[in-house]
C-alpha cells in the first residue's frame, strides 16, 4: 500500500491557488488506489459507513456532500468529521459533491409535459431539479461549489474533487425516475423551461436557423431535425456553458484535481439525459464497463453488474470473478477504479457471498498495468450520445428512449468491435463533425448510417459519404450477429486480431487482453498464436505481441 500519509507534506507544498498542473491527474489517479462510499452525507450515509469504508485500507476514500445551500450557510459539521477521521488513518478524501438546495431558494426545472417540479434537496426526484438555463440558478449552483472549494480547496487531507447534478448526481438531465421503478424511464424529461426555449433559439440564430414557438418533443415514428438539434443544443450548453462554469469555480480556490462524470454509455436508454465531457475537467467519472470521453484519466467505479452485460451475449452471474473481469478489460484501456460499497452485496441474494472482498483484495493488489502493451487505434467505432434522439421513440409511456430494437443494435456494437479485436478508440458526433479528430484512423465505422444526416447535417454527411475510410452499417431493428459483423470488416478490409467459433459476442480482445464474456470455457483464436487458446469461464490473460507500434 501506499499510503497518502507518507507523501502529504510533498501534497501540502503545491496546495495553492490555480489550476491543477498536466501531471496532477495522473499523479492523483495512479499512484494511489481508491475507494468510494457513494451515499452522501449529511443524511443518505453515517460516519460509521463511511468509517468502514476507510477500514478498507485504500489509499483514497471518496465521500459525498449535498447539504443544502442554505442561502450560502451551508452546514459542512458532518463532512469536517469525516474529512478528520479518515485523515487521522492517514488516508486522504476525495469529495464528491452535487449541490441541493431547499425548496425555499428558488431551484426548480420545468419537464416536457409542462410540469414545474421544485427542488427539494433532501426528497428524490426533487433533488435533481435545476434549470441550467437559468443564470439565477447557475449562479447558486455555481456559489455553493465555491464556497467547498474556499473551504477545502487548500487541505492537504483532501485528494481531489468531482463534480455532479442532475439524477443521482450523475449529471445530466431528470429523465425519468427509474430508480424508484425502472418502467419510468424516459416517462418524462426535465430541461424544457422557457429560459431553455430563449437559450436555444439563440443558439439556432448563431446558426442561421430560424427560431422556435415551442421546443421540439420526440416522436414514435420519425425525429424532427429540431429535436435532434436541440439534444445537440443541450448537450453544447452543459458542456461549454455549466460544466465549464462548475469546474472552473473550484478551480479558482485549489490545485488539486477535479473531476467530472463524462459517460459514452453503451445502452442509448440515457440519450435524453446529454451526457457529456467539459473541456476543463483533469479528469472523468465513469462507471462499471461504460466508457467515457478519455479512458486513461478515467476513475471508474467497480461496477454492479449490468453495465457489461449489454455489450455482449456472455452470462453475467453476479460473481467477484466477473466483476474482475470487466475491471481487468477497463483497465486495459487505459481507466483506473475505486472500489464502491454497495449495500445491495450484503442485502440481495443473488450476489456472491462476500463479493466486495474479493474485489477489494483484486483493486488493492491489482498490477495489470505493467502487462498491458498498448496499440495504435486504427478504427474509429461511432457511439451516439445526443445523436440518439434521432431514432424512433419506443412507446408512448417511454417516448425519450429510442425503439428497444435500435437499442439492442447499437449496444451490441462495441461488444461486435472486441469480439474480433478491432484496435478501435469510441468516437461521437463531435468527431464526426471535426474532419480533423478524424485523421489519425484508417477505418471509421459508423452503425445507423440512415440517420447521420439528422446527426450532423446533410454538408457534413455528404463529405463523410465521399470518405474511403467510411464503414457504412445500415439500420436495423435487431443487434447484427458475428457472422453479419464479419462480412463488414472483410468488405472493409479491416483485419481482425481474435475469432472464435460463435456467433453470439461471447469473448473479446483489448490490445494483448483477451477475455471469456461466458460461464463456458470457450477457444479463442489470435494471430499471436499458432494454437487456439482455451478461456476457461470468465478468464482473461496476456497474449504475446508481435511486434506492434505502440502509442
Amino acid at each position: 500500500m501506499r499510503l497518502l500519509s507518507l507523501t502529504i507534506s510533498l501534497i501540502g507544498v503545491s496546495a495553492v491557488a490555480g489550476a491543477a498542473t498536466k501531471e496532477e491527474p495522473q499523479r492523483f489517479l495512479r499512484q494511489y488506489r481508491h475507494s468510494w462510499c457513494p451515499y452522501a452525507l449529511p443524511r443518505e450515509t453515517s460516519l460509521a459507513e463511511i468509517e468502514k469504508v476507510a477500514r478498507l485500507g485504500f489509499d483514497t476514500v471518496g465521500v459525498s456532500f449535498v447539504a443544502p445551500y442554505n442561502s450560502g450557510d451551508i452546514d459542512f459539521s458532518r463532512l469536517d468529521e469525516a474529512v478528520r477521521m479518515i485523515a487521522e488513518r492517514g488516508q486522504q478524501v476525495v469529495l464528491f459533491l452535487a449541490p441541493r438546495f431547499l425548496d425555499s431558494e428558488g431551484v426548480a426545472d420545468q419537464l416536457d409535459n409542462g410540469k414545474i417540479i421544485q427542488h427539494v434537496w433532501d426528497k428524490n426526484p426533487n433533488y435533481s431539479m435545476i434549470d441550467i438555463f437559468d443564470p439565477v440558478q447557475r449562479r447558486k449552483f455555481v456559489d455553493w461549489l465555491k464556497r467547498c472549494a474556499v473551504r477545502y480547496g487548500k487541505d492537504d487531507r483532501v485528494a481531489a474533487f468531482v463534480l455532479g447534478w442532475g439524477y443521482q448526481g450523475e449529471t445530466g438531465f431528470y429523465n425519468g425516475d427509474w430508480n424508484t421503478k425502472f418502467e419510468w424511464m424516459g416517462s418524462e424529461c426535465a430541461g424544457y423551461s422557457p429560459h431553455a426555449l430563449a437559450e436555444f433559439n439563440k443558439w439556432r440564430t448563431k446558426k442561421t436557423l430560424p427560431e422556435v414557438a415551442a421546443l421540439p418533443l420526440p416522436s414514435l415514428t420519425e425525429q424532427s431535425d429540431d429535436y435532434v438539434l436541440f439534444h445537440r443544443f443541450r448537450s453544447e450548453f452543459i458542456r461549454n456553458v455549466f460544466h465549464r462554469e462548475m469546474i472552473g469555480a473550484v478551480k479558482q480556490h485549489t490545485q488539486l484535481a477535479v473531476g467530472i462524470y463524462a459517460y459514452i454509455a453503451a445502452s442509448t436508454d440515457s440519450y435524453a439525459r446529454d451526457w457529456t465531457d467539459a473541456p476543463n475537467a483533469d479528469f472523468y467519472r465513469s462507471a462499471g464497463s461504460t466508457a467515457s470521453f478519455d479512458m486513461t484519466r478515467t476513475l471508474i467505479d467497480s461496477g454492479i453488474g449490468w453495465e457489461d452485460s449489454l455489450l455482449h451475449d456472455g452470462k453475467w452471474n453476479f460473481t467477484a470473478a466477473c466483476m474482475e473481469r470487466d475491471q481487468a478489460r477497463q483497465i486495459a484501456k487505459g481507466g483506473v477504479f475505486h472500489a464502491m460499497y454497495v449495500r445491495v452485496y450484503e442485502t440481495e441474494p443473488q450476489w456472491e457471498n462476500g463479493v466486495f472482498d474479493k474485489v477489494v483484495v483484486f483493486l488493492k493488489t491489482q498490477e495489470l498495468d505493467k502487462g498491458i502493451r498498448r496499440t495504435k487505434a486504427t478504427v474509429a467505432l461511432f457511439q451516439p450520445t445526443w445523436g440518439a434522439a434521432a431514432l424512433p421513440g419506443r412507446s408512448e409511456a417511454q417516448k425519450f428512449l429510442p425503439k428497444v430494437e435500435y437499442w439492442h443494435y447499437l449496444d451490441k456494437m462495441i461488444g461486435l468491435a472486441e469480439s474480433f479485436g478491432l484496435p478501435y478508440d469510441l468516437v461521437t458526433e463531435w468527431d464526426l463533425l471535426d474532419a480533423a479528430r478524424l485523421k489519425r484512423f484508417q477505418h471509421i465505422i459508423v452503425p445507423m448510417w440512415e440517420l447521420i444526416p439528422k446527426v450532423v447535417g446533410k454538408v457534413r454527411y455528404r463529405k463523410l459519404a465521399n470518405d474511403k475510410r467510411v464503414v457504412r452499417i445500415p439500420l436495423k431493428e435487431w443487434a447484427l450477429t458475428r457472422s453479419e459483423f464479419r462480412d463488414v470488416l472483410k468488405q472493409a478490409g479491416i483485419k481482425t486480431r481474435l475469432d472464435f467459433d460463435s456467433d453470439k459476442i461471447l469473448a473479446g480482445r483489448t490490445h494483448n487482453l483477451v477475455y471469456n464474456w461466458d460461464e463456458k470455457p470457450i477457444q479463442v483464436r489470435v494471430p499471436e498464436r499458432e494454437d487456439d487458446i482455451t478461456l476457461q469461464p470468465y478468464q482473461y490473460l496476456f497474449v504475446d505481441p508481435k511486434a506492434e507500434t505502440a502509442e
